[in-house]
């Protein structure tokens, strides 16, 4: 599919106890940016895999499928092929 420039994505949800994960209490929260005290949820999610993830990856239940066409852009494959003959400068 990849080669044709088709993508799928699939979708899940697991549901999560709300007395531990509620991101609607508000709580100030330091900004990073701006050093400026902002409401937001006290839960933040961290981490994108079962090993740096501060969430469950387990219980997950399949919602859906997305499919959608992104067709490779002129002199990508030129690109690719430089790259993998490490001719990039």
């Amino acid at each position: 599919l990849g080669s044709r420039g088709e993508r799928a994505l699939a979708f899940a949800e697991c549901l999560l106890d709300p007395t531990h994960y509620d991101i609607n209490i508000a709580e100030p929260v330091l900004d990073a940016k701006n050093d400026d005290e902002v409401d937001k949820g006290p839960y933040r999610f961290i981490g994108h895999s079962p090993e740096t993830a501060n969430w469950p990856f387990k219980s997950m239940v399949f919602v859906g499928l997305y499919a959608l066409i992104d067709p490779p852009r002129p002199g990508i494959a030129e690109a690719i092929a430089r790259w993998w003959n490490k001719d990039i400068k």
